[in-house]
């Protein structure tokens, strides 16, 4: 377990913690959102702190829209079903493999980062020396989308 390995008590609390935590089927998840996105949102926010989206060209896929050609579409769904989210208080990290491609590692996806709405890029390279492997975060937006502090992790709220 994770929490073992990073010196964390595996106790009632994080059991608690983890119950809360779903996973949901996200093309099933997904097309259901893009169809009712009222019904999406309340349900998210009734029910969620945060809302992992993973692989972000699964969303893509589900609702038939081509995120690589057009960043309109990307933008469309997102103010659709991530924007409103974020507005209310829900965090939503949203993870792509955008490619190993010398060009493809400052932008989120498409052809510009800041127009896919995303606040951070990461990119990863190999190091000799010392062997492993170098994480890069750049901030792309100077304007974040809302978000709240706890005193602790935020895992998920529980079902209500």
């Amino acid at each position: 377990m994770i929490a073992e390995r990073r010196g964390d008590p595996v106790d009632e609390a994080l059991r608690e913690q983890l119950a809360a935590v779903r996973y949901l089927d996200l093309a099933s998840t997904i097309a259901r959102a893009w169809q009712e996105p009222d019904e999406w949102i309340e349900g998210v926010i009734a029910s969620f702190d945060i809302v992992v989206i993973d692989p972000l060209s699964a969303v893509a896929s589900a609702i038939d829209l081509d995120f690589d050609k057009s960043n309109a579409d990307y933008v469309r769904a997102f103010d659709r079903l991530v924007q409103p989210l974020t507005m209310r208080g829900v965090t939503v990290p949203i993870v792509e493999n955008i490619g190993h491609a010398a060009e493809a590692k400052r932008r989120a996806k498409g052809a510009s980062a800041k127009g896919d709405r995303a606040d951070l890029t990461f990119s990863c390279s190999a190091s000799a020396n010392p062997a492993g492997l170098v994480i890069r975060a750049q901030k792309v937006r100077s304007v974040r989308a809302s978000f709240r502090r706890s005193g602790g992790p935020i895992i998920a709220r529980p079902e209500r």
